[in-house]
């Protein structure tokens, strides 16, 4: 696993395995719901490798933290320049618990031949 593109990865068995929604008919969200968060802003550090797929494109979806969309379109390979077995950690800052928790959802996309898929490494919620 190459861990060159990230600061202050995870541990190394957090990106050799990933929760996906791989070869489903329809698409299939993957939600989370981190709970008793006390008030306050918080980072949500979100971790990715791609283990399976290895073109750009081959998989895409929306990612959603409180319900609101944070990146569009998200592919791991094109942001890690096409390199399978790649850690990456897309981040997002000033995130407040709603009801004392956050949430984490991400959402494949319709693509030309079907459904993306959508997967994920961790999720890591960080008081600054």
């Amino acid at each position: 696993m190459n861990l060159s593109w990230v600061t202050d990865p995870a541990p190394m068995q957090v990106y050799q395995t990933i929760r996906d929604q791989r070869f489903n008919q329809s698409p299939i969200n993957i939600s989370y719901s981190i709970p008793n968060i006390p008030t306050g802003s918080y980072t949500v550090r979100l971790h990715f490798a791609q283990i399976f797929f290895s073109q750009v494109g081959d998989e895409k979806f929306d990612i959603y933290v409180n319900g609101s969309l944070v990146s569009g379109g998200f592919d791991i390979l094109n942001v890690t320049g096409g390199q399978q077995n790649t850690a990456y950690i897309a981040s997002f800052t000033n995130v407040s618990p709603v009801s004392g928790a956050i949430s984490v959802e991400l959402r494949p996309l319709l693509g030309n031949s079907g459904w993306y898929n959508a997967s994920i490494c961790g999720i890591e919620i960080v008081k600054p």
